[in-house]
């Protein structure tokens, strides 16, 4: 019997995260591409924006982060004990949360499945938190029949106990950094080169800057960089804060959560995206730049040198070594027809891999062999 044919699969996504951000933006789409193909309820926070959809039930919890306890509410517990009541076929854990481990016990029927977008926890957070989502995830990876990882590299993170319950699905291109709007958020000109996300030590901005400096070095014309992303500067990239103060028409920090049309006129008008991780797990990121068919010029951690295939559809290079990065941009700022060849490059990836409806097609068809419907498609994205 086809799948088609069967009852549609009844799904509950669990997905507890700030209300800005890509994580949040990720779970709300593949949400709705899911929801086209089976009957899905929600259990997430109030206050996280969600397209237009029919969903069966959205249960809305009163939870913000800075009010953990604000989740034991009667009204709340009323509705975790409806979510207990209910017939699922999967519980999907679309975020990782510390919310996760009692819901998971709470809800024994059906079987769980969990994305873990993080198993090595980053420096960005405290040891404390680090070890309360140790806790949890410990708790979820134990209960799950399934654990999604955006790619193969991400394997050897994970203990070797748990890798058979491994599957490997690319994180989707958010179709809301579809349609570039006319404004640019730039003072001036395009920008050459565009980073967005948010900014954290590990994103290797400080490499970037010494990058910038070896470029002005060797003599050639300055380029311009946008920086658009939320965080501590003065923290996490002092290095080109410095540099941008003396030189503020070269480089442009925009320290806010930008617009998704601004973001991607802003990557249509460069040269290329650059991404200088000095560690990463998955990205939805360079997506973006594929769908503007602009290249990118990344860091070999983390799923970025699975995404980006080198010299195809952008360039990557070591962590960490400012002198590689700068040959990368060099490269790809001189050279407008190779240029051009990898965002073309990158375009027709985006389409075969990662577009939504794919991603969301593997995934349920994932869903339906762990519920023992289907057999698992073997083709990868």
């Amino acid at each position: 019997m086809s799948a088609t044919e069967q009852h549609r699969l009844k799904l509950l996504i669990v997905g507890f995260c700030p209300p800005d951000g890509v994580i949040s933006e990720l779970m709300c789409e593949l949400a709705g591409a899911l929801n086209k193909k089976a009957d899905v309820d929600l259990l997430c926070p109030e206050n996280l924006p969600l397209p237009e959809g029919s969903y069966r039930n959205r249960f809305a919890v009163n939870y913000s982060k800075s009010k953990p306890l604000s989740v034991f509410t009667p009204r709340s517990l009323r509705m975790l004990k409806q979510v207990r009541s209910e017939d699922y076929d999967i519980a999907f854990f679309y975020t990782q949360h510390i919310l996760n481990a009692p819901i998971s016990l709470l809800i024994n029927k059906p079987k769980q499945v969990m994305w873990w977008h993080e198993p090595v926890r980053t420096s960005r957070q405290t040891k404390l938190n680090n070890l309360v989502y140790f806790c949890s995830d410990m708790v979820l990876t134990r209960r799950t029949g399934m654990i999604l990882i955006g790619c193969q590299k991400m394997i050897t993170t994970i203990p070797v106990k748990l890798r058979g319950k491994l599957k490997v699905v690319p994180l989707p291109f958010i179709d809301a950094f579809d349609a570039p709007e006319m404004d640019l958020p730039v003072e001036n000109s395009p920008a050459d080169l565009v980073f967005f996300g948010r900014i954290f030590a590990h994103k290797g901005l400080d490499v970037l800057a010494n990058s910038l400096e070896i470029l002005r070095e060797r003599g050639l014309k300055p380029l311009k960089l946008l920086v658009i992303g939320k965080g501590n500067l003065e923290e996490n990239c002092p290095r080109l804060l410095a540099l941008s103060k003396r030189f503020p028409d070269q480089i442009e920090f925009r320290n806010r959560y930008e617009r998704h049309g601004a973001i991607s006129a802003a990557i249509a008008a460069s040269k290329a995206l650059v991404l200088p991780y000095l560690s990463g797990t998955a990205t939805a990121t360079v997506q973006t730049a594929y769908r503007q068919s602009k290249p990118v010029v990344v860091t070999e951690v983390g799923c970025l040198s699975e995404y980006v295939v080198h010299s195809e559809t952008g360039l990557i290079v070591p962590p960490d070594d400012a002198a590689a990065l700068a040959d990368a941009i060099q490269k790809i700022c001189s050279n407008d027809t190779d240029a051009a060849r990898m965002g073309s490059n990158g375009y027709k990836m985006l389409m075969e891999r990662f577009s939504l409806d794919k991603v969301s097609e593997k995934i349920l068809n994932l869903f339906d062999a762990l519920c023992g419907r289907m057999p698992v498609e073997t083709t990868p994205l």
